[in-house]
């Protein structure tokens, strides 16, 4: 079951075994022994909102929450994909309250300082969003590098483009009068250039009026099509990055001058990863932009936040959650069941679990190095 932000705050009366709050994308791999029924119920009755109206906010129950999810639902088991906003960070206290289990699935890149880790699971996409993680305080669970749901096949090297086509992604706090330089001189030299806002850009006439000064064509099509068809992304700090390295595709970024401090401008470690190259004068970005074209993209590197380059994630997230469900069932200790299935790798006094593809790759890069390494 897949709860989206309005069914949690009317939901009542639900009889299931496993309250589900991700993404539709996490979703897909949860199995479907989180969901079997539980409660002495009809299982084909239907699921009537409850019409109790939403009580003033406690300090037991968060703001917005039926007060009565939770011993309604019974679940057994409370997976979430976001671990910071407050909505969620309200599912989790009262899920907290209740004694249910906690398991947390990535689905972003994680930047600093982002609350500790504090789940009896945790579904991480690569090594980058431990060590963020790890900046914040010692974790809590069990911490298990599964990877994240990817496009198949985008991590393939990419055929020589006939002319090369310079894509511009731009992030809600940059700003357009920074980024003139840039469509100046990108389009000065290079005749086919394409900008692409954040999708909850509302400054969107401001960049349309620059494109058309400039003569800048705008993007409305899908993300993997406008990746697909640049052969260098520029772009501000946004998760874009990480996209366009996952499909092949080199990337400059334009820092905003609103990131000037050390914690906030390498925010995600795209750059310590080795995922893009900063601009710092937008004099050489004629030369920068051909470089960057002519340098494949390191996979491999890639893989610090992307197990899914190396391994299934959907097949891990569904084999650890039913190895998880079912230690519940046996008894049993969850750590020594991952011991037995996974590769336990020590690392400034936690222990994280990941594949024999994935242990070896990060063995080879050396991208944890702890007291045990």
């Amino acid at each position: 079951m897949t709860l989206n932000r309005r069914e949690m705050l009317r939901l009542g009366g639900l009889g299931a075994a496993g309250a589900i709050l991700s993404t539709s994308a996490s979703s897909q791999v949860l199995p479907s022994i989180l969901t079997s029924p539980r409660a002495a119920r009809d299982p084909l009755a239907p699921i009537v909102p409850s019409q109790t109206p939403v009580q003033a906010p406690t300090l037991g129950v968060p703001a917005g929450i039926d007060p009565e999810l939770f011993a309604r639902a019974k679940p057994r088991v409370v997976v979430v994909s976001n671990d910071h906003s407050g909505f969620f960070r309200g599912i989790m206290r009262e899920a907290r309250r209740y004694r249910h289990r906690l398991v947390y699935t990535q689905h972003a890149s994680i930047g600093r300082h982002f609350p500790p880790l504090d789940f009896d699971l945790s579904m991480l996409d690569g090594t980058q969003a431990y060590l963020r993680y790890r900046e914040s305080g010692k974790p809590r669970g069990s911490i298990v590098i599964s990877g994240r749901l990817r496009t198949r096949g985008s991590a393939e090297p990419r055929p020589a483009a006939a002319a090369l086509r310079v894509g511009l992604a731009t992030n809600l706090d940059d700003a357009l009068l920074e980024w003139v330089p840039v469509f100046y001189r990108a389009r000065r030299h290079f005749s086919d250039v394409v900008l692409r806002c954040h999708p909850a850009e509302t400054r969107r006439l401001g960049w349309a009026m620059l494109c058309r000064i400039f003569g800048v064509r705008m993007d409305g099509g899908t993300l993997e099509g406008f990746l697909q068809g640049c052969s260098v992304l520029i772009s501000g700090l946004s998760g874009i990055i990480l996209d366009a390295a996952v499909h092949g595709v080199p990337a400059l970024i334009k820092m905003s001058s609103l990131r000037h401090s050390d914690e906030m401008t390498d925010y995600y470690g795209y750059e310590k990863f080795g995922l893009c190259r900063r601009i710092r004068d937008a004099r050489a970005l004629s030369e920068l932009i051909t470089t960057a074209a002519a340098t494949p993209v390191d996979f491999e590197c890639v893989g610090a936040f992307e197990a899914g380059l190396v391994q299934e994630p959907a097949q891990e997230k569904r084999r650890l959650l039913e190895l998880y469900v079912r230690s519940l069932d046996e008894g049993r200790s969850f750590a020594a069941a991952l011991r037995d299935q996974y590769v336990p790798i020590e690392h400034d006094g936690v222990t994280l679990f990941a594949t024999p593809a994935y242990a070896a790759l990060n063995a080879k890069h050396g991208w944890l190095r702890g007291d045990d390494a």
